[in-house]
């Protein structure tokens, strides 16, 4: 829990350091973040869910 909890945050700060990098008029940081650190977070904030069993298939 305190994992995910601390990618969401690094996520959001990353998030925000890529609007001021856009309005400061740094591109290279601002593709650097965009393409590169974002996408990597939220990758590693995604937890592989485990597939739905129908519910005629569950067993008793």
């Amino acid at each position: 829990m305190q994992g995910e909890r601390q990618l969401k945050a690094r996520l959001d700060d990353a998030r925000l350091e890529l609007e001021q990098a856009q309005r400061r008029g740094d591109l290279a940081r601002a593709g650097e973040l965009a393409y590169g650190v974002i996408p990597d977070l939220e990758r590693r904030s995604l937890k592989p869910k485990p597939p739905a069993t129908p519910p005629c298939c569950a067993r008793k």
